[in-house]
């Protein structure tokens, strides 16, 4: 073999390396690396979509609302706020890749419902034989990040935060460097939570963060804490309780103000940043991001 065909030779399968974990359905492109199957699922029909990470399904007869474990999703994918833009790409990636009345397959973890019922999976279709599971998927295109909320699996843990990394380092979906030029803010928030965070104020005069309950029971926020991305600083909420549809608002920055006062100096960064709810249990509830 001469040099001109074997460099040839070279650039072919460089080429076929490079694309060999990209796969082509309902004409969405998307990555996927991973070789992994249920073993034991529930066959369901999708017949309607609510966000990326929660949609509609009929199972044996009955309609289960689908809550997909292990990801959080950006909220309103029809909000015409900032984050519109990465919310609305994402629900429409899952409208493309579990289209209506498609058969998709439901397999579980610990806990297959949650509190307010709702259903609790793993969800996986088929592209081309090869088993896709929706929620690894999510993030590793960039469409999501890794939640803990009911997650007990370690196998899954270690391929889900491995997606998220894979997907920061190509710079995906939110993970786009225009997302950090433009400062768009990302929310995420769990479904089976009912307090999340709305909004944060991380410039200007006050500076706040903003929970509310958008349930129709109240909470007690006791144990429940806000973890800064960047400083790594908790506010712990003690025996607090927040009504239903309540707003709740907790101030930082030099001018101290309101009740709830989360001490410290340089806690966000208003350049970029992000803010994190956990509840009693430590699980993620609500992530709240800018600038990434």
């Amino acid at each position: 073999m001469n040099c001109k065909n074997a460099m040839i030779l070279l650039l072919i399968l460089t080429i076929c390396l490079s694309f060999g974990d990209l796969l082509t359905f309902n004409n969405v492109v998307f990555n996927w690396d991973y070789d992994i199957v249920p073993y034991d699922y529930d066959v369901a029909k999708v017949i309607g979509h609510l966000y990326a990470d929660t949609i509609r399904v009929d199972l044996d007869g009955k309609v289960e609302t689908i809550t997909l474990l292990g990801v959080l999703t950006p909220d309103n994918p029809n909000s015409k706020s900032h984050y519109a833009y990465f919310s609305s790409n994402a629900a429409e990636f899952t409208k493309q890749l579990c289209p209506y009345q498609s058969t998709v397959y439901l397999s579980y973890d610990q806990t297959e419902k949650d509190k307010y019922n709702r259903r609790l999976a793993y969800l996986w279709y088929k592209v081309n034989g090869q088993w896709i599971m929706h929620n690894l998927n999510l993030l590793a295109n960039g469409y999501g990040i890794v939640s803990d909320s009911y997650f007990v699996r370690e196998d899954l843990q270690e391929h889900f935060h491995q997606a998220q990394e894979q997907a920061q380092n190509e710079t995906l979906g939110l993970w786009k460097k225009e997302a950090a030029r433009s400062n768009i803010e990302i929310v995420m928030s769990s479904s089976s939570d009912m307090v999340r965070i709305s909004t944060v104020k991380y410039s200007g005069k006050p500076l706040y963060i903003e929970i509310k309950n958008v349930g129709s029971a109240e909470k007690n926020l006791n144990r429940w804490f806000l973890y800064s991305i960047s400083s790594k600083r908790v506010f712990s909420f003690g025996q607090i309780v927040i009504q239903p549809f309540e707003t709740i608002k907790v101030y930082f920055g030099p001018d101290r103000t309101g009740s709830l006062f989360w001490e410290g100096d340089h806690l966000l960064n208003s350049d970029g940043d992000g803010v994190i709810l956990y509840n009693e249990k430590g699980k993620q509830v609500s992530i709240y991001s800018w600038g990434y």
